[in-house]
């Protein structure tokens, strides 16, 4: 009996250690915070501020953002020794992240934030949403670094039914063109987004049959086929002219929209960087 007793005093006295060790456990992890990832990471956000005060003093710009999952984190970018940074023309310039961007970060993760520059595998790359609240639809393009700016549209149609469109070149294009304005030249690949009214209530492939000024379809080299964008059915094909094209037709609701992107030759950067854009369209109410 007492040795019964005896064992089932150690039980109680052990089950006892366990419960204040664990407890001890429990009470320390609400203390401290999850440790910050170490290492390279690759992050995504939407900025929140921009401070340059630092850079007065030669310290680095901090570039806050939150993360989709609602995490804050700050990236920073060098003033000084720029040149030296590995990453090089990889890393956008502050001067072209404003609040509100979108941004994509590979850095090392530090305790101050993320800093882009110990690889050449680094970079931080800006993005804009534009939002077309009467054409129904956004998206998102590429700003920076070597990104996309935007074009006046002026005489981008003649069709009757034509509501609004975008034209986007890239960056060093733009600034080619803006150094030598009478300098005779082909106008370079764009990227282009058009909005009609749909008048007849056309399928995307009737109407571009019945439009082919506006669509190009009489000179399409692939064959035409179904694909979804902004999960609508939409019509996608090659088409030749001053340069090749993709072209993406879509109707939605009582608007036509066409969605081209040309390029030179077939490694160009645009192809990919249209592609982006066409997966980041959203239709809206």
């Amino acid at each position: 009996m007492k040795q019964h007793l005896f064992f089932g005093f150690i039980l109680i006295v052990c089950a006892l250690g366990a419960f204040v060790i664990l407890n001890e456990y429990i009470y320390q992890e609400k203390q401290e915070p999850n440790p910050l990832p170490v290492g390279e990471v690759t992050l995504t956000g939407v900025v929140t501020a921009v401070d340059t005060e630092q850079m007065m003093v030669d310290g680095p710009a901090v570039v806050s953002f939150i993360s989709p999952v609602g995490e804050m984190h700050d990236i920073l970018l060098p003033s000084m020794g720029r040149g030296l940074c590995a990453a090089g023309e990889g890393v956008a310039e502050v001067s072209s992240i404003k609040e509100g961007s979108a941004v994509e970060v590979r850095g090392e993760m530090t305790e101050e934030g993320v800093v882009p520059c110990s690889s050449d595998t680094h970079y931080l790359r800006v993005f804009e949403r534009v939002l077309e609240a009467d054409a129904k639809y956004e998206f998102t393009y590429r700003a920076a670094p070597a990104g996309y700016v935007t074009q006046g549209t002026e005489g981008m149609s003649v069709d009757p039914d034509f509501v609004s469109g975008f034209i986007l070149m890239s960056e060093a294009g733009s600034k080619e063109i803006a150094a030598t304005p009478d300098l005779p030249r082909e106008y370079p690949p764009t990227i282009q987004g058009r909005v009609y009214k749909n008048t007849g209530k056309e399928s995307a492939e009737d109407w571009a049959s019945n439009h082919p000024l506006e669509s190009n379809i009489e000179l399409a080299m692939s064959e035409p086929r179904t694909v979804m964008v902004g999960h609508v059915q939409a019509l996608r094909y090659t088409a030749d002219g001053l340069y090749a094209s993709t072209v993406y037709v879509v109707t939605n609701d009582d608007l036509v929209y066409v969605f081209t992107g040309a390029y030179s030759d077939a490694e160009s950067d645009i192809i990919k960087d249209f592609e982006d854009l066409v997966q980041s369209i959203e239709f809206i109410e």
